[in-house]
């Protein structure tokens, strides 16, 4: 008998055992919820996940970096944590919605023969950005609060303003990309089996279970 995400957490409770991290779990829910109203779709977020214990700036290393338009260095970092290229493609369509920091890409502006972007399009960054590295513009141009596929019409378009989203403009995964722009019902349920995947993935470190969220359980 299959379980829903609310008993789950009531058996975990009783248990003892509800987990700091499934709070995080259940906040991420909410993120869920709020991407639903924007156009998305909605999923389960399974609970369950012990919470970390190290958290440092030297252990990031291993994320991909948003300045890297080599779709396969990017690929080998998806790879390290279990994820495959198709996986890649698709996270990456959560640049759907939101905002970037100009000082995350500024430098790309600075460079006319950039042929993996559009000419107005880096015109019109340059507006909005006007040399504030605090300045902030949409990620997917046109379409930043709509959980839509025109971020995967950007990517074909060289409209992205980081490079890691104009990597997927090459002959490795263009045809992908193409593949969820045209199907935009398709791209929403293999993204939520994506990010179901992603929340699966583990850190080095073996996590402890929070008594009191309030407080690390040393």
């Amino acid at each position: 008998m299959a379980m829903g995400k609310g008993a789950v957490l009531l058996v975990a409770v009783v248990a003892g055992l509800f987990l700091h991290a499934d709070a995080q779990t259940l906040r991420d829910g909410y993120y869920n919820q709020t991407c639903r109203t924007s156009g998305g779709v909605g999923y389960a977020v399974p609970a369950g996940r012990p919470d970390g214990t190290v958290s440092r700036a030297s252990l990031t290393g291993d994320l991909p970096p948003s300045n890297q338009r080599n779709v396969d260095v990017l690929a080998q970092y998806f790879a390290k944590k279990g994820l495959s290229l198709d996986d890649m493609v698709i996270l990456s369509g959560a640049h759907t919605v939101g905002v970037v920091h100009c000082g995350t890409f500024g430098y790309r502006l600075m460079n006319d023969g950039d042929k993996g972007m559009d000419a107005a399009y880096r015109s019109s960054l340059r507006t909005q950005c006007n040399y504030n590295a605090n300045n902030v513009v949409a990620l997917d141009a046109g379409s930043q609060y709509a959980f839509d596929t025109s971020y995967f019409a950007n990517v074909l378009a060289n409209r992205t303003a980081i490079e890691s989203d104009a990597a997927l403009n090459s002959p490795r995964t263009a045809d992908k990309v193409r593949q969820w722009r045209n199907n935009p019902a398709g791209f929403k349920n293999s993204f939520a089996a994506a990010m179901v995947k992603m929340g699966s993935i583990r850190g080095t470190y073996p996590g402890k279970v929070r008594v009191n969220c309030r407080r690390v359980r040393t």
